[in-house]
C-alpha cells in the first residue's frame, strides 16, 4: 500500500494528482494485480489489514471529494477508509474527519469491526474534542465503517500518532511523537519527543510516557514483545536525555519498553495494601511521593479494570465492583513505580 503518480509502467490508471496504489504480489515477488483509487487530488495509503472472508481495509488520507471517495469529504484533509476486494475492486469508501487536517496512520482489525489510528487538528464533523493544535486521535469503527467512538489525546502543542498494536490482556499501544508538555503529556525532553500512550478497549488512557532528549525524537513502528514489553523504532537527532550518543544527523534509535512503559526505571517498590485479603474497599499506602500519582488496577489476564489519581502517601481506593480474585495494583509517578497485589473476596 502506497501512492502513485504513474499512469504508466506498473500502473495502469490515474484518478488525478497522487492515488492510493494498492499492489497484490505472488510468493515470488510478481504482480498479481495492482489498483490505484482516489479522486482528482491527492489521495494516501498508509496501512492496511486483510479480512477473514476475503478483501482488504485500508487506511490512508485524501483531498479528494469525487472519483472512489465519493461526496462526504468534510474539509482539508480526511482519513480515508477504504475496502477493497480479493482481486482490488473498490467495495466501500468512507472519508472521516473535521474541518481541518487528518491524517491516518494505522488500522487494526478486532472482532466485527476496526481501530484506526490518526491525528488531527480538527474540532468539529466526527471530531468530538482537540487539545490543542494536532492531536492523537483513535477511532472504533463497527464492520459498516460508521464510528463507534472516537478520542483525542495530546496537549495544547502537535501531537501525532504513527503506528498501533493489540496488547496481550486487551487494549492497545499507540506510537507517536510530541511538542506537547502539558494536557495528557506529563513534560517534554526538548523539541520533539516520541510518546507511547496505553489504552483500554474503550480508549480510555491508562499510562502514557514521552523519551526523548533536546533534539527532535520520533517513534514509526512499536509491537509487544514476548515478555509483555515493547520493542519500538524510531529516529532521533538528540545525545542526551534519554538517547545515548548520536553518530551524525538522524540516527535509527531502538528502544526496548518493559511492560510498565519503562526505560531507565527506578527499582519497583512494593506497595502495602490493608487489609489483604478484603471485601473490597482497600487503603494504599504509596511508597513513591506525597504527590500526585496514577493507580491502575489489573485482574490477571492483564486488563485494565480500575484506576484513579492518588495524593499523598496514603489513598483509600474502592474495589467493591470488581468479582472475587487476586488483582495487581501498580502505581505511577513520573518513571517511579510501585506494586503489590490484593485478593478481593
Amino acid at each position: 500500500v502506497g501512492n502513485t503518480e504513474s499512469s504508466d509502467g506498473d500502473v495502469s490508471a490515474n484518478n488525478g494528482g497522487k492515488d492510493m496504489w494498492v499492489v497484490k504480489l505472488d510468493g515470488s515477488g510478481g504482480m498479481e494485480w495492482e489498483s490505484s483509487v482516489g479522486g482528482t487530488m491527492d489521495d494516501f495509503g498508509i496501512d492496511a489489514v486483510e479480512l477473514a472472508g476475503g478483501g482488504y481495509v485500508i487506511v490512508g488520507s485524501t483531498d479528494s471529494n469525487d472519483g472512489d471517495i465519493g461526496p462526504g469529504h468534510h474539509g482539508m484533509r480526511d482519513v480515508w477508509v477504504v475496502e477493497l476486494s480479493s482481486s482490488g475492486s473498490v467495495m466501500s469508501s468512507v472519508p472521516l474527519g473535521g474541518s481541518d487536517n487528518e491524517y491516518a496512520s494505522s488500522v487494526i482489525a478486532d472482532g466485527n469491526g476496526f481501530f484506526v489510528t490518526a491525528h488531527s487538528s480538527s474540532m468539529d464533523g466526527n471530531v468530538t474534542g482537540n487539545e490543542g493544535a494536532s492531536d492523537v486521535w483513535l477511532l472504533r469503527l463497527n464492520d459498516q465503517y460508521t464510528i463507534d467512538w472516537e478520542v483525542s489525546y495530546g496537549g495544547s502543542d502537535d501531537d501525532y500518532s504513527s503506528d498501533a498494536a493489540h496488547v496481550q490482556g486487551g487494549g492497545f499501544i499507540i506510537l507517536g511523537s510530541t511538542h506537547s508538555s502539558d494536557g495528557d503529556l506529563s513534560g517534554n525532553n526538548g523539541s520533539r519527543d516520541l510518546w507511547v500512550l496505553r489504552v483500554d478497549n474503550a480508549g480510555a488512557l491508562i499510562w502514557q510516557m514521552n523519551y526523548g532528549g533536546s533534539g527532535f525524537d520520533i517513534g514509526s513502528s512499536i509491537e509487544q514483545t514476548d515478555d509483555l514489553g515493547f520493542f519500538i523504532l524510531g529516529s532521533s537527532n538528540s545525545s542526551d536525555g534519554d538517547v545515548e550518543g548520536n553518530n551524525g544527523g538522524n540516527d535509527y534509535w531502538v528502544i526496548k519498553l518493559s511492560s510498565t512503559s519503562g526505560i531507565g526505571e527506578e527499582e519497583m517498590r512494593e506497595v502495602a495494601i490493608l487489609p489483604n485479603p478484603s471485601e473490597g474497599m482497600v487503603s494504599v499506602l504509596n511508597p513513591l511521593s506525597e504527590e500526585r500519582a496514577e493507580l491502575f488496577v489489573y485482574d490477571q489476564a492483564g486488563r485494565s479494570v480500575h484506576q484513579q489519581l492518588i495524593n499523598g502517601p496514603r489513598a483509600n481506593v474502592d474495589l467493591r465492583h470488581l468479582a472475587g480474585g487476586t488483582y495487581q495494583l501498580l502505581i505511577r509517578s513520573g518513571r517511579s513505580l510501585a506494586s503489590g497485589s490484593v485478593l478481593i473476596r
